[in-house]
């Protein structure tokens, strides 16, 4: 077993692999509360590696089981990361649980047979590697993209269970944002490194021309369709076989079907056979093969863990049987050349932007106590004079040096970038044109009508948001807002910004997973997957790019800057115990709705 206490060994330059020196006690004393164990392909080959692999079914109810083995509190968490490259175990929590331990139980294994298998991480080690896991540079196939994914299934499954705890969230989804931004800002991207990339190499170095040949691909997930969709571009007739009994989508264009209970009669019409699936049996035996087996050269290629094919097929006179790990021996996982000094500066940045919410996390509780005293009507004065109690004079006077340097920046730029007046939100008070035929400012409307007797084109619907996922593009004071009104309901909020203000960072630490931040800059299919979105950025282009892209997604989308690129209107928000009231104008009288709002909120006092 080996254990990892400082730095990780990776390619990666020495400067990226040491932080320790920047860092506080408190810093260090919260990151060795993360600890992790795994089993990879650098220290086990598939053949014990599969044996701590999980289907997404199993992978539930171990997590729900490692509970019990783990200490509690309402700090601690677990995840469990299972893919073809690895199976890791995540904790967080002051007890030392015996992590290879925890996982040979769930899977039924005996501890002291196996932990020459195990690497243990434990704090900067552990967030490092998590790091550069989740960008797809500890894979075999070094930049490939499906982890990615997979990190996400992950995260999600850890919420679904209710497992992972805040902190672990957290480091989670600040290892997927940051390996967004390594693919975003390097050229690892380009090169679309995959599994299946290697497995279509792999044949065409095997089989040489592959003009006239067939290839069955048996799975119909992400990796069974991106080899069918690469052996059609290298021009192979692609047959892919489909369960009656399941419900799932269409082949690539230019894909045949097969029944997946035909795939034994038809596999000798095949010189390429591909397997990829999460099925916990083999999807081809050596029983069912041999049974109309010819003898003609074929290869196959075996890409799931735990495996699809049973290894007993080599002994088949003609048949050439591959798994992931001889892919990688073959030399067809190479993957990438890593842009080091890039990813070294994205890493170290995204890492110590982790430590310092880590470190800063408990400071969250006195916080919200300040802002409920200032709130309540305590003097500022009050508060910082009693400070002189409780500190020395140096640690006073770095106390107000602090204070003062942090209240410069929140003076100078507006920390997160909130829209110029020219561009951004209406302000109080300012006058607006509203649409075409909309009603003056002031008028008063008649029953069946707007003024003058036309009609409203806003209706004020109240939609369950219950478990719904939000988009907020921007990190500045109209963000700030949104995200403030969101919280009052169980929705899930997921923001995009380069800059994010410290009252929204504040937020983010107080509300864990139902706030979570993608510190970069909004992209192209961002939109995919919410149910209703805002765009708050302080750019008229990308407020533009998120209207147009939710409005032909059919996503219901509020453009801060430009309210006929709006499909819906914030409200002025009085929220009074189960009561909900919204008032809008329609952007037309945006005083009228604040004083209507505030006479709403004093009648409900």
């Amino acid at each position: 077993m080996r254990v990892e206490c400082g730095t990780y060994g990776c390619n990666l330059p020495a400067a990226v692999l040491d932080l320790s020196d920047d860092m506080n006690n408190s810093a260090l004393a919260a990151m060795d509360k993360i600890h992790m164990a795994g089993v990879d392909w650098t220290h086990a080959g598939i053949t014990r590696r599969e044996a701590f692999a999980f289907t997404e079914e199993a992978l539930a109810q171990a997590l729900d089981r490692a509970k019990a083995y783990l200490p509690e509190g309402t700090d601690c968490g677990c995840f469990i990361v299972s893919t073809c490259n690895r199976t890791e175990i995540w904790a967080h929590g002051d007890g030392g649980a015996d992590l290879p331990a925890v996982l040979c139980a769930l899977k039924g294994a005996c501890v002291e047979q196996c932990r020459d298998l195990f690497t243990l991480r434990r704090g900067e080690a552990a967030i490092r590697h998590l790091f550069l896991t989740a960008s797809g540079l500890t894979s075999q196939i070094v930049g490939e993209n499906q982890i990615l994914g997979q990190m996400k299934d992950a995260l999600a499954l850890s919420r679904r269970v209710k497992s992972g705890g805040p902190v672990l969230d957290r480091l989670f989804l600040a290892a997927i944002s940051q390996a967004k931004r390594i693919r975003t800002e390097t050229s690892i991207a380009k090169a679309r490194a995959s599994t299946a990339q290697a497995a279509v190499d792999c044949i065409k170095l095997r089989c040489g021309g592959l003009a006239g040949k067939k290839a069955l691909v048996i799975g119909n997930g992400v990796i069974g369709r991106l080899c069918a969709q690469l052996l059609l571009r290298e021009g192979l007739g692609v047959s892919m076989t489909l369960r009656r009994h399941k419900l799932v989508e269409s082949p690539p264009v230019g894909c045949s079907t097969l029944n997946y209970d035909d795939r034994y009669s038809a596999l000798c019409d095949f010189d390429v056979v591909i397997s990829a699936t999460s099925s916990p049996h083999w999807t081809l035996n050596l029983e069912g093969v041999a049974g109309v087996w010819d003898g003609r050269e074929r290869l196959f290629v075996d890409l799931a863990v735990p495996r699809d094919m049973d290894p007993a097929l080599r002994n088949l006179c003609g048949l050439s049987l591959l798994d992931l790990d001889s892919l990688s021996n073959a030399g067809l996982a190479g993957g990438v050349n890593v842009e080091s000094e890039k990813i070294e500066r994205i890493v170290g940045e995204e890492i110590d932007r982790f430590v310092r919410w880590l470190d800063f996390r408990p400071h969250l509780a006195t916080i919200l106590m300040m802002e409920e005293a200032l709130a309540a009507g305590t003097p500022v004065s009050k508060l910082l004079f009693g400070l002189r109690d409780v500190l020395d004079g140096d640690a006073l006077n770095a106390c107000f040096a602090a204070l003062g340097k942090s209240l410069e920046r929140a003076r100078g730029s507006g920390a997160g970038g909130d829209p110029p007046p020219a561009e951004g939100e209406a302000r109080e008070g300012r006058k607006l044109e509203g649409p075409k035929g909309a009603a003056p400012r002031g008028a008063t409307a008649p029953v069946g009508g707007g003024a003058g007797g036309a009609l409203l084109s806003w209706f004020p619907f109240f939609l369950n948001v219950s478990g719904k996922l939000i988009l907020v593009a921007g990190g500045g004071k109209i963000a700030l807002r949104r995200v403030k009104n969101l919280l009052s309901f169980d929705c899930r909020i997921r923001l995009v910004a380069p800059k994010i203000c410290p009252e929204l960072e504040l937020l983010g630490g107080l509300y864990g997973e139902r706030l979570t931040f993608e510190r970069r800059a909004f992209a192209d299919g961002d939109c995919a997957g919410v149910d209703f979105a805002t765009a708050a950025s302080d750019s008229r282009a990308v407020n533009s790019r998120i209207g147009c892209e939710c409005r032909e997604r059919g996503i219901f989308v509020s453009v801060a800057d430009a309210q006929e690129e709006s499909t819906f209107f914030f409200p002025a928000l009085i929220v009074k115990e189960t009561i909900v009231a919204g008032v809008s104008s329609g952007g037309v009288d945006h005083k009228g709705a604040s004083r209507a709002a505030e006479k709403i909120r004093t009648a409900l006092a």
